[in-house]
Formats: C-alpha cells, structure tokens, sequence
C-alpha cells in the first residue's frame, strides 16, 4: 500500500527493509533453523501473512496445514493488483503460492474454518491470519443500494452501473464519490475513473471526499507524486476537510468548514474507510490449542509489511 519497507521505511525514519523479504538488513536475525520437534501447525488464512508464516514453519520440518476461505489465496494482494500499475503485485502472490507448495504445505481452498473443526483436528499450533473485512460506518442511509466498498469495486464484485446508459445517443456519464481519502480511496478513485474519450467505457466521473486537509498522505511521496498527476489528469475532484453526516438517496451530505453542504446526481457512492479486524478464534482455541499466534490484519489492521513480517516471525518461532 504506502510503499513497504524501502522507501516506506526511510519515510517512517526506520531501518530499510523489504516487504516481500523481511529478512533484508536482518540476515543475521532472521533464520530459518530446523524445528527440535515437528509440530502439526494449522494456518488459518491465506493472505500474504498466512502464506508467509506456512511456508516458513513447513521449511523448518513442520507438517503444515493452510485453510483459506475464497476459492484463492493472495487476500487483499489480489485486490492491490487491480488498480492502475499495480499489476506486479500479482507476480507475488504467484512468488508466495509456489514457494507454499514447494515447501510442503497442504492447501485447502473454499475452507471455512470453525473453532470445532479446531478442536477435533488437534494442532499442536494455531497461527491466526484471518485478515480483515472493510469497515462500514452507521451513517444515516448506509443502506442505500447504491453505496458499495472499494473492496467490492476493486474484487469485481461491485460493478459501474452503466446498464441505463446502453443503447443513448452521446458518452454515458457515471458520478461516483469515493469516501476516504487514504491510498485505497484514491486508487480506487484511479480505477473507475474516465474520461469519456471512450464512448462505451463512458465519462466516470469521481468525487474524493476526505476529512483530512489532504488526500494520500499514507503513501510515500514518489507514488502518491505519480498516482495525484493521474487522479488530476483523468479529472478526479477533491473535497478535503469535510466529515460525513448522511448518505442521501443519490448523494451524500456533509460538513465542511462548520457549514452542511450536499453533493447529488451519485450513480455510486464506495466507502473506503479503512478496514476491522476479524479474528474470532484466537481467544477462544488458547485453551484447547498448546500454542496460538495471531498476525497481520487479524490482529490489528496495518499494511503487507507488518502481515509479511509477523507471519515470518511466526514461523520461526512454532
């Protein structure tokens, strides 16, 4: 998201590193040394943590089991490859899945994982990497059809409503307000957005709406330098400062500068607030299960760096 551990990490005043390679300036920290004892260890999740944390523990002699809800791994890399040049990313989580199946691990997909299930398979270990879903505020009219998030955007499973355009004369023209300002909104902002040079694509045109003065500010100065140029370019507006109060039957009201102000005309409104945890199981297995690890989103929502990082460390310590 914000730029990982290299130039994420000189932007943070930390130690450079690397987000795919958290061993990277810490080699002689992180090794991976074969386990006293082979354990059977049970990853719950399939994002980048859980990848990382499975392929580690396997490595060291484990026998490692990985469940993952959707019929496929990645978790939120699959939605950060979507966007405008952000395609590599997909080349990593192709990098995580082989290096997973190189090293042993077995994959279940389109797995559910229930705290019984815990219970009869016995693992010796449980790392908890269940991610997190997108956080929906209660704003009056939340449940207005119209309002979707840039995780249902960016996975393909919200669509732009063009259907009542098909078929008229001139450049069908879509409004959307993206509602959150950090990388995710405004990426989502570079996804959608067109200018109408297409006549089947259509004019989408978007609104970013933020309460903070600025938008992008989590992303490291060189990408949220190119993705801003972007955003202007394909005529994307800004409305900063401004802090929600309603979402309308097509719009959205909102404070600005301590006076209420309406946008209208919205054909979508995508909520990118951020995200919430969703662990349900860590607390609830530490009696039935000897050793219990929860990482990345599961245990407090941050980026692939921390996911990465903490499901290494994970599987060099089980």
């Amino acid at each position: 998201g914000g730029g990982g551990g290299c130039m994420g990490g000189r932007k943070a005043g930390r130690a450079m590193t690397c987000v795919i390679n958290p061993s990277v300036g810490r080699e002689h920290e992180v090794i991976i040394t074969p386990a006293a004892k082979p354990k059977k260890v049970m990853v719950i999740g399939g994002g980048p943590g859980g990848l990382e944390a499975a392929r580690v523990a396997a490595l060291r002699g484990h026998q490692v089991t990985l469940y993952e809800k959707e019929s496929r791994t990645g978790g939120q890399l699959n939605l950060a490859s979507v966007p405008p040049m952000k395609q590599e990313i997909t080349k990593w989580i192709k990098y995580l899945n082989i290096q997973v199946a190189k090293s042993g691990v077995e994959v279940n997909l389109d797995t559910e994982v229930t705290i019984e299930f815990i219970r009869e398979s016995k693992p010796d270990a449980v790392i908890v990497a269940v991610g997190s879903r997108p956080y929906v505020p209660d704003f009056p009219g939340i449940d207005n059809p119209k309002v979707v998030t840039a995780h249902d955007i960016l996975s393909g499973k919200a669509v732009i409503p063009m259907a009542n355009t098909i078929g008229k004369p001139g450049v069908p023209r879509i409004n959307v307000a993206i509602l959150g300002g950090g990388f995710v909104g405004c990426e989502t902002a570079d996804f959608l957005a067109t200018t109408g040079d297409n006549p089947i694509v259509g004019h989408v045109s978007v609104s970013i709406v933020t309460s903070k003065t600025e938008v992008g500010l989590d992303m490291i100065p060189e990408i949220r330098t190119l993705l801003m140029q972007r955003l202007r370019e394909k005529g994307v507006n800004f409305t900063s400062s401004s802090v929600i109060k309603e979402i309308l039957e097509d719009g959205v009201r909102f404070e600005r500068n301590g006076k209420l102000e309406e946008i209208h005309g919205l054909d979508m409104i995508v909520l990118a607030r951020g995200v919430k945890s969703i662990d349900g199981f860590s607390e609830a297995i530490r009696g039935d299960v000897a050793e219990v690890y929860l990482i990345g989103d599961a245990k407090e929502p941050r980026e692939a760096l921390e996911a990465i990082s903490e499901g290494n460390k994970a599987g060099r310590e089980v």
